[in-house]
């Protein structure tokens, strides 16, 4: 069964929770259908695969979504509402959202939707357009398995790009991720990262308190006036 892109964007169960959703439909069954759009799977890689490895027919257990219904908003819902993604990780699925563009080839005569701007994949991601544009720098410094440990919710986002900065070769990168989270984060410890002004700023007001943020606002105020 050919998957839709709309749900190659999420990531898939890590092994200790795809071992846990696997006892529990052996014990359970399947208790959420599998959902199809137009021929795509759309919605349960993870129960599909489950399904196949406890030798389980998946014919009585498939949904098939009206074509009418757009499957790139079915799969964010979907998703959001049944899964507890990281930040880090919804900000990885907004930033390959915000990548697609008008013009790639049609899915059974639709189009993927128009590019979408970072602030408008992270208002459908409820994370950060900040957050959106560090996934992004973590996209294109950092290597395939250092993304795939921030997917799996393994290393956050501001990690992965410490890391980057720390030790900017992807060779070097994918040997790290070898070795697993703690050599990571070892690795980006050995060699001090910099945060710029803007990234010291952004890490204070996440952690800053609402009375501290009228504070900052009214000094932003002030400077604005005698400009």
């Amino acid at each position: 069964m050919k998957i839709h892109p709309a749900a190659e964007v999420f990531p898939l169960m890590d092994d200790e929770s795809f071992q846990a959703l696997k006892e529990d439909i052996r014990e359970h069954g399947v208790q959420e259908d599998i959902v199809e759009w137009d021929g795509y799977l759309l919605d349960g890689r993870n129960r599909l695969r489950a399904m196949e490895e406890l030798d389980i027919p998946p014919s009585h257990n498939i949904c098939e979504l009206d074509s009418a219904v757009d499957p790139w908003e079915y799969a964010i819902s979907a998703n959001l509402h049944r899964r507890h993604l990281t930040t880090s990780q919804r900000a990885m699925v907004a930033a390959s959202l915000a990548g697609l563009k008008r013009g790639r080839p049609e899915l059974n005569g639709q189009k993927c939707p128009s590019t979408l701007s970072n602030a408008q994949a992270a208002k459908k991601l409820t994370v950060s357009p900040m957050a959106v544009k560090q996934a992004k720098a973590v996209q294109e410094q950092c290597s395939k398995p250092i993304q795939e440990m921030v997917k799996q919710g393994e290393l956050t986002v501001s990690a992965a790009q410490n890391l980057a900065k720390a030790v900017p070769d992807k060779k070097e990168q994918a040997k790290l991720a070898k070795q697993g989270t703690q050599a990571v984060k070892t690795a980006t410890k050995t060699k001090a990262v910099v945060k710029t002004p803007l990234e010291q700023l952004y890490f204070w007001w996440a952690k800053a308190s609402d009375e501290e943020r009228e504070e900052f606002d009214s000094i932003k105020a002030v400077i604005n006036q005698e400009r």
